[in-house]
């Protein structure tokens, strides 16, 4: 019985550091799910641990699903960043990303925002006052379904060795 006790224990531990060691996104810029009028001229996705510097890939996708990026691709520490050509179609853009870590399964997911393209482009504008709504966080951008699948199998390993322990504890004072 201690060896089991033990053997539960160790594999606890073990798959504990896994999970406290899972690579999420903890930023995106444009913001997912974000309604923007000024066009940006990149994206750029931030992520908890370091990223590596080859494997790591992030494409956008007009409304129409042609790809928008230039292919020129920055990893720089946590962050990556691709470069866009000039959007001009209104409508949903799509962020399709696959981050590689050196201590990490591959961070993938997608998300989207929209464009809100000017109708008429003019030469001049008139300088007005704009008041910005500061849009709220939505916490992170990716839905990263391992993670979530390892925090189950966590918590029903927890439960296991507390029920474990239980019998454990009883045995051991009802033989005293």
């Amino acid at each position: 019985m201690k060896q089991r006790l033990a053997l539960l224990t160790a594999a606890f531990l073990l798959l504990g550091t896994s999970a406290a060691n899972a690579n999420s996104l903890t930023n995106t810029s444009p913001i997912s799910g974000a309604t923007i009028v000024t066009a940006p001229s990149v994206v750029t996705l931030t992520a908890q641990s370091a990223l590596a510097q080859d494997g790591s890939t992030i494409q956008v996708s007009d409304p129409n699903g042609k790809s928008v990026d230039d292919g020129s691709l920055l990893i720089d520490g946590t962050s990556a960043t691709i470069g866009l050509t000039q959007l001009t179609a209104a409508g949903t853009y799509t962020v399709t990303y696959q981050l590689l870590s050196d201590t990490d399964a591959p961070l993938q997911g997608s998300y989207k925002f929209i464009f809100n393209s000017p109708s008429v482009i003019s030469a001049q504008t008139p300088a007005t006052s704009t008041s910005a709504t500061p849009v709220p966080d939505s916490g992170p951008a990716s839905s990263n379904r391992g993670t979530t699948y390892l925090v189950l199998v966590m918590l029903v390993l927890a439960c296991v060795v507390t029920v474990g322990l239980s019998i454990y504890a009883r045995k051991l004072f009802k033989n005293r």
